[in-house]
This record gives C-alpha cells, structure tokens and sequence, in this order.
C-alpha cells in the first residue's frame, strides 16, 4: 500500500529544484579554499549551488551542505550518491531523499535499518526485497506506526508487525484487512494508543463497551464513533465530556440537562454552556467553573448569576468584554470595571457612564 501523497511529491519537489538550479548557478560564490566553502553551506545551505562545480563532488562540503538541506542532493554528483554517509545526512532531513541514492544503498539492509529507524517513511524507497524484510519493517514501524503502508502484502497479514504498528499509531486500524478490524485484541490496541482509531473498527466493536470504554478514555472526541447502543450510556457520556468538552454538542439532548455532564463539560470548553438546558444555567457550580475556563460563558448564564459579583469578576478579569454581559449594576462597580478594561480598552464602552471618566483616570486613558 504505497503512499501515493508522498511518491508525488517527491516527483514534484524534482521538478521544482530543476527549475531553479539555473537561478542559483548565474552567480558564482567566491571561495578560497574548503573550509570557506563549508562555512558558506553552513550559513546559508543554499549557497552551495553557487560554488565551484568542483565543491558538488567534495564529500565534507556536500555533507555539510546536507545537514542543513537535504534537498541539495539533486545536485550532488552521481559517484557520491553511492556514499553512505552523504545519504544519511540528505535522508535525515527528508526521507524521499533516499530515491536519489544509488541502487546499491537501497538494497543494504544494514544501511536501511539504520535510516529507517531515523526517517520511517523512508522505506518507501527502499529496494522491494526489504519491504519483505521482519527486521527492516519493524524498525521503520517502531519508529511510526504508518510505515505498515509500505511493507510488503506479504507482511499486511503478520500479527507481530501489525500490533507493533497499532502500539505507535492507532490509526493504522484503517490500512489493516477487514479481519483486523473485527478482532478486539487488534481494535483495543488501536483505541488504546489512539480513540479516534474506534472509527475503522467494525460496526460490532463500537458497540462493545470495553472497546468503547478505552477509546473515550483515550480522546472522547471518539464518541463520535459510538454504535448506537452505547450513546444512551451515562458513564461513557460522562467519560467523553470529561476528557472533550465540545463532544457535549453530539451527545443526546437528555444530557444537556445532567448537572454533572454539564459540570465536566465545561471544565474543558466553557462555550458549550450555551447548549445547556436553562436549569442548569441557574446552577451556580456549573456557570463558576465555566468562567473560571473562559470569561466569555458569562453571556450564557442566567440573569441571576450575570449579578453575581463574584461570578462577573472572575470573568472579567479572564475577558474583558464579559462586562457587557454584566447586570448594569454591576457595570457601575469600579473594581470589576477596572478589572475589565486592564484585560481590554474596548472593555470600556461597557462601563456604566456614572464611572467611564473615573475609569479612565485611574487607567491613564
């Protein structure tokens, strides 16, 4: 399964640098020796396509020069491509690099082990022999798990290789065969690494509840994912809100009405207080801890509470503008006015006109 995203790109960035390379050559950098030549790649890697041509087969120049972008390759001489050295330090920086090397390094498998396990994606280039290589592709996979797109079919099917994928990127459930995707042991490693992952699982695993259990606990924006026997499921709900507020916008309406789910929503994302029922924006605890997350919950919270001073401060203090969501007689409250217009000067237009000119002193406005 070839990264085509990847493959084009590479073909892409060829196309671009051909097309520069005249740009760069029209004006020659002067150097005396190469030392200067390495320090001139060094501080500005794009200067090496100005050197002397002499300097794009010089090892410690082209290496030098690589280090800082491994792009330049695509003009470093044919005879130094075959150095293992020079493509390490061109792949390190981008692993598409590996395409300009030498046959002979893409079939080395000591010398792919040791790229790969720096630049997984590197694989992609190497010689197909290793894409069938255990050892090669576990390096790659342990160092992310999306290298399994590149492994050989041979390897698609081997439980090692898969699960070592999963256990660095749980998003590679969607890449797996179907039968992967039905089997728990393979899908609550998945969710365990990464919830969202519950999305490739099959219809019958996202209504298991230990599966659904791990992927909530992991990322509760997965409840997206839930199969519909679970939504109704109180702890799961209160596991997703806990862990992502804004999943309070696509769980049942019935929960916009439990303190408690509120309550924890609101603690990761104080805007979702304006899905709550009215009750509960009555609920002093729940409109506190909004504030306490974001200023701007004050808009939503019941008049009763929008002439709570304790309330409006805090708020106010974390976001200015809140005081326009202030009763007015709090407006006229200098502490809380003052509070308001240090977060903001716009803050000001909000102050009640018996105090704006006080204000204003006090702040040197």
């Amino acid at each position: 399964m070839i990264n085509k995203k990847l493959f084009y790109s590479s073909i892409i960035f060829l196309f671009l640098t051909n097309s520069c390379q005249s740009s760069f050559a029209d004006s020659q950098l002067e150097v005396k020796n190469k030392e200067e030549a390495i320090n001139a790649v060094t501080n500005n890697p794009q200067d090496f396509l100005r050197l002397a041509t002499r300097y794009f087969t010089d090892k410690d120049v082209v290496i030098a020069a690589l280090k800082k972008d491994g792009e330049l390759l695509e003009y470093v001489s044919k005879s130094l491509r075959k150095d293992k050295d020079v493509i390490f330090a061109a792949v390190n920086q981008y692993s598409y690099m590996l395409s300009l090397a030498d046959d002979s390094l893409k079939k080395d498998k000591m010398f792919i082990l040791s790229v790969v396990k720096q630049r997984a994606y590197a694989l992609i280039h190497a010689d197909e022999s290793l894409k069938k290589d255990i050892e090669v592709v576990l390096a790659a996979i342990n160092k992310d798990g999306h290298a399994i797109e590149m492994a050989d079919e041979s390897l698609q099917y081997n439980h090692e290789i898969i699960l070592a994928a999963l256990e660095t990127y749980g998003g590679a459930l969607q890449y797996l065969d179907d039968s992967f995707k039905k089997d728990k042991k393979f899908v609550l490693s998945a969710v365990k690494k990464d919830g969202l992952a519950l999305e490739f699982a099959d219809k019958a695993l996202k209504n298991d509840r230990d599966i659904v259990l791990a992927a909530l606990k992991e990322d509760g924006y997965a409840f997206l994912f839930v199969g519909d026997s679970l939504k109704m499921d109180r702890e799961l709900v209160l596991i997703a809100v806990t862990n992502y507020g804004g999943i309070l916008r696509d769980v049942d309406d019935s929960f916009r009405n439990d303190q408690k789910i509120v309550l924890a929503a609101v603690k990761k994302d104080a805007k979702v207080l304006e899905l709550a029922d009215l009750e509960i924006k009555k609920d002093r605890e729940v409109i506190l801890a909004a504030v306490n997350q974001y200023g701007y919950a004050l808009k939503f919270a019941d008049a009763s509470l929008q002439s709570d001073r304790e309330l409006v401060l805090i708020a106010v203090k974390d976001y200015g503008h809140a005081l326009q969501y202030a009763s007015p007689a709090l407006r006229k409250d200098k502490e809380i006015a003052l509070a308001a217009v240090k977060n903001t000067k716009v803050a000001l237009k909000y102050v009640d006109e018996s105090i704006r000119e006080e204000i204003k002193q006090k702040l040197g406005l």
